[in-house]
């Protein structure tokens, strides 16, 4: 496995490479890959290897973690707080038993407090705006004429290659992420908007 703060996975990049061109193969005419839970240098790789199979085969592909979509939603991604918790409580309700989490700092958790702060609307609120939005660009995307697609793919490299210059600095990886900033505030939506000008622009002020 490569390690967590790895940005040139040997693993994960050829992967995704693989099951891009997979995609094509079969008549995908755009392609979106959300993350899921994992470390911030994955999160970039998934970025940057979308950008890279967005020029390789001329289609939009799209690839973020779920929360940069419902930044504005003040969900910002977090370790089993108020964001993830929200969201198993409105997605899987039943599952969740706050009275048996520990005491910090052993409790594993990063972000918000969930015992005080998670709510099942919450997380409806989060989950309504990320599938909204997905939703849009699903339907939008394969429409996309070559002008529209390069913007796109420049709105994202700016993105990524913040996110990349800025990890490797003497900083943890997660310096180069600032998935918290206010510039990236309205991503979600500018994105699914089309209005990827705006997009660079909120890149360059962070």
């Amino acid at each position: 496995m490569d390690p967590e703060d790895n940005i040139f996975s040997q693993f994960l990049r050829p992967w995704l490479e693989q099951l891009c061109r997979e995609m094509v193969r079969n008549g995908f005419r755009a392609i979106l890959i959300l993350t899921g839970h994992y470390g911030a240098a994955q999160q970039i790789i998934v970025r940057e290897t979308a950008v890279r199979m967005t020029r390789a085969l001329s289609i939009p592909v799209l690839g973020t973690p779920e929360y940069m979509l419902a930044l504005d939603e003040d969900y910002v991604g977090d370790h089993a707080a108020w964001g993830e918790t929200s969201l198993m409580m409105h997605l899987h309700p039943g599952t969740v038993d706050l009275s048996r989490l520990g005491t910090a700092p052993h409790r594993g958790v990063f972000g918000r407090d969930p015992k005080t702060d998670a709510k099942p609307e919450d997380g409806r609120r989060i989950t309504d705006t990320i599938v909204l939005r997905l939703a849009t660009l699903a339907k939008k995307m394969p429409s996309w004429d070559s002008a529209k697609l390069d913007r796109f793919v420049a709105a994202e490299d700016a993105l990524v290659t913040k996110q990349l210059t800025a990890s490797r600095g003497n900083g943890p990886i997660w310096a180069g992420w600032k998935n918290n900033a206010v510039a990236m505030r309205d991503y979600g939506r500018l994105l699914s908007d089309e209005k990827f000008e705006d997009i660079i622009a909120a890149v360059s002020r962070l």
